[in-house]
């Protein structure tokens, strides 16, 4: 790596270029697409009262977060409201299966075809419509979150030099989202099969595929982390230093030299005073020393 300036991007950085690009805006995307599995999604996501006592659903404000506060007692009570009791007058062979292939059905609805609208709404994001631009370093080597192509078809950033690190719109196979809540195996003794089977599906087939792998995703890119031993200057813009997403951050914090700068963007100067010490801290927590920690606005590298 001949570069000596790592930039880090989170969605903040489409965002400042005017693009459509948070979860609120799949959310309106959903709804115009699919009233009625946006309808039914907020059947079983948990919505909040944000600090502009706004009512707020889990999903739009933290999408990933939010995929782990599914309502597991609802789903259970979803379960047992349509399970045919043994020895019923109605009883016949398929009640084995029926509230299995149900709970199923439900499964796949909010894990395949939310992730396919997902990524069909992230692909048809226009990243040359952008309205704002920045001033970056054409030969910096770009460690970004995001899903879209700004920094190759906006700023002509060559592609070797970009790692998107949970995919890309070029390749929407390619795109990884997903929760941090490791679950340890089902081991409730049920006295029914048919209720394991669903605690299995609810395990496997709905927190197994929406847990982002972030260690394995690690591995599978350990030539880069290790190439980072000649960084002298880490930028991050528009990145909230997520709990989900700091491991990423561990390890190249792990990887670079302690004199390393760790500068943070903020969007203007009340983001800066409402969220640079936790972001500071975060990285403190890293074993960043605190001395290199910068704060700058957006604004100051616009042009």
């Amino acid at each position: 790596m001949a570069n000596h300036c790592l930039y880090i991007i989170g969605n903040g950085f489409d965002r400042f270029h005017g693009l459509p690009t948070l979860y609120a805006d799949f959310g309106n995307y959903l709804k115009s697409h699919d009233q009625e599995f946006y309808e039914h999604l907020t059947n079983w996501y948990p919505t909040f009262i944000d600090n502009q006592n706004k009512c707020v659903f889990s999903l739009w404000a933290d999408y990933e977060n939010g995929l782990k506060e599914i309502d597991q007692e609802l789903l259970w009570q979803y379960i047992n409201d349509h399970l045919t009791q043994y020895g019923d007058d109605n009883w016949g062979d398929e009640d084995n299966h029926r509230v299995q292939y149900i709970i199923q059905s439900l499964v796949d609805d909010i894990t395949t075809k939310l992730k396919n609208y997902l990524v069909t709404w992230i692909c048809s994001i226009d990243v040359l419509t952008a309205s704002k631009r920045l001033q970056l370093d054409a030969d910096a080597i770009y460690f970004t979150f995001n899903y879209t192509k700004t920094l190759e078809s906006y700023y002509k950033i060559p592609s070797e030099q970009v790692i998107h690190i949970h995919g890309t719109t070029d390749n929407s196979a390619s795109i990884i989202t997903g929760h941090n809540l490791k679950l340890l195996p089902p081991v409730n003794d049920f006295d029914d099969f048919r209720l394991y089977e669903c605690e299995k599906i609810i395990h496997n087939d709905y927190f197994h595929k929406t847990f982002k792998p972030v260690e394995s995703i690690i591995q599978s890119h350990k030539k880069f982390f290790c190439s980072l031993n000649k960084i002298s200057e880490i930028t991050i813009i528009g990145h909230s230093i997520n709990e989900i997403d700091l491991p990423y951050y561990k390890v190249i914090q792990s990887k670079v030299s302690d004199d390393t700068t760790w500068k943070i963007s903020f969007i203007n100067s009340e983001d800066k005073k409402v969220c640079y010490m936790t972001k500071k801290q975060l990285l403190i927590d890293l074993g960043v020393n605190g001395n290199n920690i910068k704060p700058f606005l957006m604004d100051d590298i616009s042009k």
